[in-house]
């Protein structure tokens, strides 16, 4: 008899899922576990694994961090090359993505209206044959201590989106987070600069926190008084954590992502050639 299959007062057999992503960007990967968030509280008698490695490299020692520390129950790490192989599962999430652009799903002409999260569960529904119901109010959420208190006397922002995206307008552009920089400094207001490490400095930021952990991280997000944002893994975290944000969509592929990626206590500021003084005077107003 397997012990973990009694459920509710019946036996029955833990089945299992295993999970994976062909690449390696953090906010799908953080909107992945989000769906997964939302098997776990619907299908509590299907275990979740998720593959060790994205293209042959290990999951970088981040993105284990953010699994460990989000309340999404995943038993373990396989490390496999080819996860249909695998023959200890019962499901196969194949690659954890949503429609967009380019790829088949999107071609069969899939909504690009629902929100990306949303795609993704419908990605799992559709290699799974489960029924997860989408919700748009649970996100995979930090379960970690915060690590420090703090007066919300501080704004967030990156410099750059991502230097290896394929998109260009997924970057505003360092030089535009630059001058932000100085129109907060020039009203009083200090700024942190968030990133990896290799990103551009902002010179006028008051503090620059690179490659942190996620309890770090968290622990910033939590106690700022905003965070300016891009489409990225900061946008999706910190809206799935109610923290105040405005996200930047500027031209091209972007304006038709505002829709996709709406959250909690976000305001999103959305044109062409978006300039640094538009910003600051729009998140004047929401500091007002």
């Amino acid at each position: 008899m397997n012990i973990l299959g009694w459920i509710g007062g019946h036996r029955d057999f833990m089945k299992k899922l295993l999970c994976w992503r062909d690449f390696k960007g953090m906010g799908d990967w953080f909107m992945s576990l989000s769906a997964l968030k939302m098997l776990n509280m619907q299908y509590p008698d299907i275990e979740i694994y998720i593959k060790s490695t994205v293209r042959d490299a290990p999951l970088s020692s981040f993105l284990q961090e953010m699994i460990e520390k989000l309340d999404v129950d995943v038993k373990g790490f396989v490390d496999t090359k080819y996860p249909r192989s695998c023959k200890d599962f019962d499901f196969y999430s194949g690659h954890m993505v949503y429609p967009y652009r380019n790829n088949s799903r999107a071609r069969r002409g899939i909504s690009h209206k629902e929100h990306y999260i949303e795609g993704i569960v419908n990605t799992l529904n559709s290699e799974t044959g489960l029924q997860i119901e989408y919700d748009p109010s649970v996100f995979a959420n930090y379960k970690g201590e915060v690590l420090f208190q703090s007066t919300r006397n501080y704004i967030l922002m990156p410099s750059i989106g991502r230097r290896d995206s394929k998109i260009p307008e997924k970057n505003w552009g360092c030089e535009n987070f630059e001058e932000l920089a100085i129109l907060f400094l020039d009203s009083g207001k200090r700024t942190i600069q968030i990133g990896v490490h290799g990103d551009p400095l902002i010179p006028a930021a008051s503090r620059h926190v690179m490659d942190c952990s996620i309890a770090e991280l968290h622990s910033l997000m939590v106690y700022s008084s905003l965070l300016i944002s891009l489409t990225n893994y900061l946008m999706c975290y910190a809206g799935a954590h109610n923290i105040k944000q405005l996200s930047i969509y500027c031209g091209g592929y972007n304006l038709i992502a505002p829709q996709r990626t709406v959250y909690p206590n976000q305001c999103q500021l959305i044109g062409n050639n978006i300039t640094p003084q538009e910003v600051f005077d729009c998140a004047e107003k929401l500091l007002a």
